[in-house]
């Protein structure tokens, strides 16, 4: 027995190892743009889906509009309000800008009808009003850097892409529990950079998110959220190499890490149920690894208690490898976001991802309905 669990965890702690040098070494390789002296027209459509965010959305909206005062190009800024019971829609009009146009969901389907995609159905009412060539797709609680729209038109003009999935980051108030959501959005965006370099997986972040007008359809309504993986995956069907990933810090959006561990919890149930819907063997594969490494851990513990101190060995062997590892990992990133005050936290940040990944990756598989923004959908 022992020589089997001892080949087990060797099997697991190499697999782990390797995706996350497969993961970094793509991120190294993930390109950056290329000259600036590039001239070309293009015209965006900025579409923002909004629910109950009346304490960002006016922020949100004001870093776009500082974007397109610079006259980049010609754009427009459309605003879904979904059904909010805030004071959203008061905020966005206090605004008071011609630029914006605030279109209601309300107008289209009742906040009574018993559906899940709300969002989805916003995002496709703006998509058949939007008049860009390009739709920038963000989350109505973002900041966008005032770089933002200059470096995705050089980015189109450069290689003229069919979608192009963005770099987010969460911001943290410099608590431990923050500074861990940090590092692990700062994690999720080089395997998103990973997988679009190396045309293996493709998954993005609808909070900046870029494709071509005419492209993205939302007719699935069988999920609440998970538009930006519907959206990548449908275009990575007919075109891969038209997929990039803009690895610039000055296209980097930032938002606000959950405030609480209940908000947390839901948001990342939300992300982790859609996960199930994933297409192609590699993006399961990637997903299944460090999920099957964190169960192995606690494996480990039920060993010691049976075998004894060589099960305590390979424990500390396993959990020194994915410590030494994810540190690496995360110090690299954390200094491309320029968040290396994150890594203070990185003992405490270590013991979490463990709880998270086996608690959430495990619900995922059998939990259903979950709560999104005062809604209970599945």
């Amino acid at each position: 027995m022992i020589w089997w669990y001892t080949a087990c965890t060797l099997i697991v702690v190499s697999s782990y190892v390797t995706l996350i040098i497969y993961i970094l070494s793509q991120w190294t390789e993930t390109p950056s743009l290329g000259s600036t002296d590039l001239v070309g027209s293009v015209t965006y459509s900025f579409i923002i889906p909004a629910r109950n965010e009346g304490q960002k959305i006016a922020a949100c909206l004001r870093s776009v509009l500082v974007n397109l005062d610079q006259q980049i190009a010609k754009a427009e800024i459309i605003v879904i309000n979904d059904h909010s019971e805030d004071h959203t829609v008061a905020e966005i009009e206090a605004l008071a800008d011609e630029r914006i146009r605030l279109i209601h969901l309300s107008d289209y389907i009742s906040a009574s009808d018993k559906i899940n995609a709300y969002k989805k159905i916003a995002l496709a009412k703006a998509l058949e009003l939007a008049e860009g060539e390009y739709i920038i797709q963000l989350d109505a609680d973002v900041l966008l850097p005032k770089t933002y729209l200059s470096t995705i038109h050089h980015a189109i003009l450069e290689s003229g892409p069919d979608l192009i999935a963005g770099p987010v980051l969460f911001k943290s108030d410099g608590s431990a529990f923050q500074n861990f959501q940090s590092l692990d959005m700062m994690g999720m965006m080089a395997v998103t950079a990973a997988g679009i370099n190396s045309h293996k997986w493709y998954m993005a972040n609808g909070a900046n998110l870029c494709y071509k007008n005419g492209l993205a359809t939302y007719t699935d309504d069988k999920l609440a959220s998970g538009d930006d993986m519907t959206t990548i995956q449908k275009i990575a069907i007919h075109n891969r190499a038209k997929i990039k990933f803009l690895k610039e810090r000055a296209a980097i959006v930032v938002t606000a890490c959950e405030p609480s561990l209940k908000s947390f919890y839901d948001q990342r149930i939300r992300w982790a149920t859609k996960n199930k819907y994933a297409n192609g063997g590699w993006i399961r594969l990637m997903m299944a690894i460090p999920f099957i490494n964190v169960l192995w851990v606690f494996v480990h513990v039920i060993a010691v208690i049976v075998i004894g101190p060589s099960a305590l060995t390979l424990l500390v062997f396993h959990l020194l490898a994915k410590v030494g590892i994810d540190y690496i990992y995360l110090s690299e990133l954390s200094t491309f976001f320029g968040e290396e005050k994150c890594m203070q936290s990185y003992g405490y940040s270590s013991f979490i991802h463990l709880i998270y990944i086996g608690i959430i990756g495990s619900l995922s598989l059998v939990k259903k309905k979950y709560v999104w923004k005062g809604r209970k959908v599945t």
